[in-house]
């Protein structure tokens, strides 16, 4: 087994690196207690453990399995401060008659187990062939990127946002596609997720919006000015060159810095947050929209949410599409709509998809509406169509 955590660079980034030791050691003293079979436990890196256990029974292995997945969920103490992490365990089984049984073959399946269990936010994952068959894919996906960029595989699509009360559309979500030549158009989550781990995502950032600028810089001969929204991420705000990139575009293709939004998510603000407010402040002085993306899955603080230039926070699609779930999830949003506005922002509720969430974010005094309810993400022609009906 690999024990991982998908926070704990947050962690790190809040309180330094010695809370990494501290973790560590407290999460040994831990597994010492609870593993229940003959076992190895070891530093696999400075942010892993490794358990190597002997047992032959299946349902043995399982409840071994959620004991260590129970003391994980405990909090940590670091300088006498409760601190929460989200770990993950990753699982390989040796049995009689497998193949592939060196060392290096098991830790890559534990390895690629714990990155599916971490990439799914589940507990814990027992590796699988189809998991390899997939990260085998997605690896390949990932090759071929740049040559999708130089060939023109990639396009946008494009969805409305719009004005709550009076059904007016007030801008657009860039959103990118992969028309694969082979493989048919590929879903943004199989090959997004894995650029983002890399340094891909920063030319492909650069393309998405070089083609959303061109295409407002197109629209004007229409007569059609919507704000345009782009999704950054964690890479983004660390490249030393994306901001000197992002005004190059606006002045390559004529457009007016207020009719740019650039939406990142609470997580990748976290990784570097002093850093991220710096740029972001940068960006917004020179009147790009900064948005909040997924607001309320995140790992924020109050402190650096009112320090960031952001104007708009986007409550996430999955506590609007639960709306009917009941009254926690209402006053999630009723409390984060209350929240943003206390700090003149604006709120956008993305994933509306029927009249009942249309109904309670606008009674609670929501700005702006995204979702299936208006329309999904379309082709520009088809957007040039939507906005001439609305």
């Amino acid at each position: 087994m690999f024990i991982g955590s998908s926070n704990l660079a947050i962690v790190k980034n809040t309180f330094g690196f010695n809370v990494v030791h501290t973790i560590i050691k407290q999460m040994n003293n831990r597994l010492e207690e609870c593993l229940l079979f003959n076992h190895g436990l070891f530093n696999h890196h400075a942010e892993q453990m490794a358990v190597i256990m002997e047992c032959r029974e299946g349902a043995l292995i399982v409840e071994q399995i959620n004991n260590i997945v129970h003391v994980m969920k405990l909090p940590f103490e670091y300088e006498n401060i409760p601190v929460h992490i989200d770990f993950h365990v990753g699982c390989v089984s040796l049995r009689d008659g497998d193949t592939d049984t060196d060392a290096y073959s098991l830790q890559r399946k534990a390895d690629i187990a714990l990155n599916h269990a971490i990439e799914q936010k589940i507990d814990y994952y027992v590796y699988k062939r189809d998991a390899d068959r997939t990260n085998r894919k997605n690896v390949g996906l990932l090759g071929s990127l740049n040559n999708a960029i130089a060939t023109d595989q990639l396009l946008l699509h494009f969805q409305p946002k719009v004005d709550i009360h009076t059904g007016k559309m007030l801008g657009v979500e860039a959103l990118l596609r992969w028309q694969h030549p082979e493989d048919g158009m590929i879903p943004p989550g199989n090959f997004i997720p894995q650029a983002e781990q890399t340094n891909l995502i920063n030319p492909i950032t650069e393309w998405v919006l070089d083609k959303a600028l061109g295409r407002m810089s197109a629209w004007r001969g229409d007569g059609f000015h919507p704000v345009m929204a782009v999704n950054i991420s964690a890479r983004n705000l660390q490249d030393p060159a994306f901001e000197e990139t992002v005004y190059s575009l606006l002045e390559k293709h004529n457009v007016p810095a207020n009719r740019l939004e650039l939406e990142v998510t609470e997580s990748s603000l976290m990784n570097n947050p002093r850093h991220a407010i710096k740029l972001l402040t940068d960006l917004a002085n020179s009147k790009i929209t900064i948005s909040i993306d997924d607001f309320g899955t995140g790992y924020s603080s109050l402190e650096y949410l009112c320090e960031l230039p952001a104007t708009i926070i986007k409550i996430d699609q999955y506590f609007v599409k639960n709306i009917s779930q009941g009254k926690a999830i209402k006053n999630i949003i009723k409390s984060a709509t209350k929240l943003a506005h206390s700090l003149d922002m604006e709120v956008v509720g993305e994933g509306v998809e029927d009249e009942e969430g249309l109904k309670f974010l606008a009674d609670i005094g929501c700005d702006i509406a995204q979702g299936f309810y208006f329309s999904r993400p379309i082709p520009e022609r088809e957007l040039l169509t939507y906005a001439l009906l609305n």
